[in-house]
């Protein structure tokens, strides 16, 4: 691609108005993970991991709609290794679960251990229930057996109709 090709795409990309909510509400989630995470290193513990992870949950957030789960998950990646690299898929995952779970998406934090290497090798993700197919997240690339998974929200309740009030007429 081009320098003015890559430019343009990027203008046109930054100039919609949801995408920079979606940013700053990314990257508030970095500031939040790097701020708890403080002081672990680059690679936390499994147990300092699921303490995160379980004060990482950020309820639905009035007005939170929009998200795009891989976009998120593009944006935790990059915040991570910026300006230098301070974190790794620990951190990344619990930025993307705490915003997506900001914006009602139900998003469960995984840890696991490899099943192929050795078992000090391990891992963290996020897992979603997408309404579609573009809008989920990847699972890992190899099998890990899971040591932990926190709880999944519950999805943001939609009245039924006999839970919305309406007017009877005879």
């Amino acid at each position: 691609m081009t320098g003015k090709a890559h430019w343009t795409t990027w203008i046109a990309w930054a100039s919609g108005w949801p995408n920079w909510r979606q940013v700053s509400r990314t990257v508030q989630a970095a500031w939040w993970v790097w701020q708890t995470m403080r002081g672990t290193g680059i690679s936390t513990g499994v147990r300092r991991a699921i303490e995160a992870a379980e004060s990482a949950y950020q309820p639905p957030q009035p007005g939170w709609r929009g998200a795009d789960p891989r976009e998120v998950q593009r944006w935790a990646g990059r915040l991570v290794r910026f300006p230098r690299r301070w974190g790794r898929c620990v951190h990344e995952s619990l930025i993307v679960y705490r915003t997506l779970n900001g914006y009602g998406i139900p998003a469960t934090f995984c840890l696991g251990l490899s099943t192929e290497r050795s078992s000090e090798v391990g891992h963290a993700w996020v897992e979603t229930l997408p309404t579609s197919q573009e809008g989920a997240l990847p699972p890992p690339r190899e099998p890990f057996l899971i040591v932990y998974r926190s709880p999944r929200p519950a999805p943001p309740s939609i009245p039924s109709q006999e839970e919305v009030p309406f007017e009877q007429h005879p």
